[in-house]
């Protein structure tokens, strides 16, 4: 197996493999159990391999191992077929150190167990109980309505490789300060423990030991683990971490492997919408040319590489000589792996219902006219609206333009251009929240607006 080809395919609960190139660069594993829930039936026995274990052994199994021997209970441990690749005989978190006994008779290695299983509430452990050799390197927290943890270097932004997984039973981001956000489709997230113990000694798998070895994990050193439950489905879930936050480190789920890539191969940043209107003071021909230290991914009319010669009306018409076709603005986006970082001290913090009068307020200080207004403030509401906070960041012209240089011939009286940035977040964050500039448009004037939703990467 390479070093690249972790893959996550059995257990019933998939998540997405990383690329594991690239020597000194954080990454994340993962390895998990997800398994379907079947419906309960009345039996006197259990077939194991064409074995037929009597009612009793069954209810010792639950018995010792502080399992109720219920009929609900029973029931689950029924007909289980299970050989070397069917792991279904984990049908329900609280059977698992039943299971787990299964297994051993079967002479197969066992899970982490539910001796981690934790019982506090999360949100409790990651406020009061992270221990300092992990809240030094790694900022982890919760979301207010529990349904998504954050894992941050707290010391370090690399550039993010980009990973977004929606598979069964997990989903998985990249943040922008180089981390990942998770959320399982089990949760919210529920309960949590801190517990020290090495990686060998919770992953029994000889398969998956090998595969951590192979990513150049020390599997017998004891590291501190955060074991974490879910509302829905409560199955153990480790995340590990490396001692050094701009190294490699893990984050274990059960028993897969997964490694997520906190690498120096950043994501490509794409700048949406710049939409540029045109107001001579009489119709004139105009020649509107934008040069990016990147790549132009959309446009609309066609240009000439970035150039687009038009004839312009006061009212703002563009008039294409070639096309014989007339528009309202001239349309493009692109893409950079420089991207744009939010300093928070020049930041502003827009909760998700108050994103309307944000951007109201944002195109009167830009002097947007009724037209640009309309559309600015429509195009990004709902972006904004959907997040419980938002940090957005006004952008320089002098700034943006090192990214996207915008000539005009003739040169206007005016030029305005509107570049935001910005990115959710689950709780409230100190910003600067700078006073607003209040800009003025005079004779011949021309506009640019659009921006870059940094959680939008690919």
């Amino acid at each position: 197996m390479s070093r690249g080809d972790i893959s996550t395919t059995r257990f019933g609960r998939q998540v997405l493999s990383g690329p594991m190139e690239g020597a000194g660069l954080p990454v994340m594993v993962l390895w998990g159990i997800r398994s379907p829930q079947p419906e309960g039936t009345k039996m006197t026995t259990i077939s194991i391999k064409g074995r037929q274990l009597t009612l009793e052994v069954a209810k010792d199994i639950l018995t010792q191992h502080q399992i109720k021997p219920t009929e609900k209970n029973i029931a689950k441990l029924v007909d289980f077929s299970v050989d070397k690749n069917d792991n279904d005989f984990l049908s329900r978190p609280e059977l698992e150190k039943g299971a787990s006994e299964l297994a051993k008779q079967l002479g197969r290695s066992v899970t982490h167990g539910s001796a981690l299983k934790p019982t506090k509430p999360l949100a409790t452990q990651l406020g009061d109980a992270i221990p300092p050799s992990i809240s030094g390197l790694y900022s982890v927290t919760l979301s207010e309505d529990r349904k998504e943890l954050t894992l941050d270097p707290a010391m370090f932004k690399p550039r993010t490789r980009s990973m977004r997984a929606a598979n069964h039973g997990i989903h998985v981001e990249d943040t922008v300060l180089g981390g990942k956000r998770i959320s399982l489709e089990g949760g919210p997230f529920k309960d949590g423990k801190w517990v020290t113990k090495s990686l060998a000694s919770v992953v029994k798998d000889p398969e998956q030991l090998q595969k951590l070895t192979n990513a150049g994990y020390d599997v017998d050193a004891k590291r501190s683990l955060l074991v974490v439950n879910g509302d829905k489905d409560p199955l153990p879930t480790i995340f590990a971490f490396s001692n050094d936050a701009s190294s490699r480190g893990a984050i274990a789920v059960c028993s897969e492997v997964t490694v997520l890539d906190f690498g120096e191969h950043g994501p490509i940043f794409t700048v949406r919408k710049p939409v540029i209107y045109v107001y001579p003071q009489a119709v004139q021909d105009v020649t509107v040319s934008v040069k990016l230290d990147g790549e132009l991914i959309a446009e609309y009319p066609k240009s000439n590489e970035g150039t687009w010669r038009m004839k312009a009306s006061p009212e703002g018409t563009l008039f294409d000589p070639m096309t014989e076709k007339r528009y309202g603005y001239l349309f493009w986006e692109g893409s950079s792996k420089k991207g744009f970082e939010i300093d928070p001290n020049q930041a502003h913090l827009v909760r998700g219902e108050e994103a309307e009068s944000f951007l109201d307020r944002v195109a009167d200080a830009y002097a947007l006219n009724a037209k640009e207004r309309t559309d600015f403030v429509s195009y990004w509401i709902a972006q904004l609206g959907r997040n419980p906070y938002s940090l957005v960041q006004l952008i320089p012209e002098s700034e943006y333009a090192a990214y996207a240089k915008m000539s005009v011939t003739p040169e206007p009286d005016t030029t305005i251009r509107l570049f935001m940035v910005f990115m959710r977040t689950a709780e409230p964050r100190a910003v600067g929240a700078p006073q607003l500039a209040q800009l003025t448009r005079r004779g011949y004037t021309v506009v640019e607006w659009g921006g870059t939703n940094l959680d939008e990467h690919t």
